[in-house]
């Protein structure tokens, strides 16, 4: 297909090494590709039929590409909130270029340098790190719906040594990627919802009688009855924001 060729000549460009997808089953050989040279991938490259391809394959571990792969919660509003999380933990704008959007995930891709040797843990709870594998990048008829969040990406990925991006791997951690209810945080989160509920509740019931009182007794409200009114309609305001943090 031709749009596969020229999005996979895009990724050229970038110094990003990609290769015809063309069948699921095709184990896919990191030693054919751990002492490829620059030119030796330039002559390959030539040879690759695009017209038979189904997708575009990117080789991770050559140039320093990394790709971590978050799981996407069904709540679009969460899951955004969690991609822009884990950007801020690796010191990425929110609109880094380098964002796939999947059904079921998000995909940030990196260059990451100074690896350690031999085999690093690349599966977690909630996300995994693609590395020294293959990987599918749009566009790719295997996965149509998958694309770029943030527009087409120019340029290389930005880059991060392994022993910062292992620091904040362990902060990515402690972040729930898909929300769920019963992890401690969540059950901490609830029950300052109900106390703070029930204590503002209580609250704005005490400062509705207290106005009502005041306004039918027709009198003028001095300085200090002033400030009290505004001082609960402030806490009252202040107790929602408090409730909204919690879920923040």
């Amino acid at each position: 297909m031709r749009i596969l060729q020229e999005w996979a000549e895009h990724y050229k460009k970038q110094r990003i090494w990609v290769y015809p997808y063309k069948d699921y089953s095709e184990k896919f050989q990191w030693l054919h590709w751990r002492n490829m040279t620059d030119s030796d991938y330039d002559e390959e490259f030539l040879t690759y039929d695009w017209d038979s391809a189904e997708g575009i394959n990117v080789v991770t571990g050559k140039k320093g590409v990394l790709i971590l792969t978050l799981a996407k919660d069904k709540n679009i509003i969460y899951a955004t909130k969690v991609l822009l999380k884990v950007l801020t933990v690796l010191g990425l704008p929110h609109d880094y270029k380098w964002v796939i959007e999947g059904t079921t995930y998000f995909s940030v891709i990196l260059d990451v340098h100074s690896m350690p040797v031999g085999s690093i843990n690349k599966k977690y709870k909630d996300f995994n790190i693609h590395y020294e594998d293959s990987y599918i990048l749009p566009p790719s008829g295997i996965f149509s719906e998958s694309h770029f969040k943030n527009g087409i990406p120019y340029g290389h990925p930005e880059q991060l040594s392994w022993k910062t991006l292992s620091a904040r791997i362990e902060e990515i951690k402690e972040i729930d990627i898909v929300y769920n209810p019963n992890s401690k945080k969540n059950i901490r989160k609830k029950k300052i919802l109900i106390a703070c509920s029930i204590l503002f509740g209580i609250i704005a019931i005490i400062s509705m009688f207290y106005i009502i009182s005041i306004v039918t007794s027709g009198e003028q409200l001095n300085f200090l009855e002033t400030t009290g009114v505004l001082a609960l309609i402030a806490t009252i305001f202040i107790g929602g924001a408090i409730i909204t943090k919690a879920f923040d």
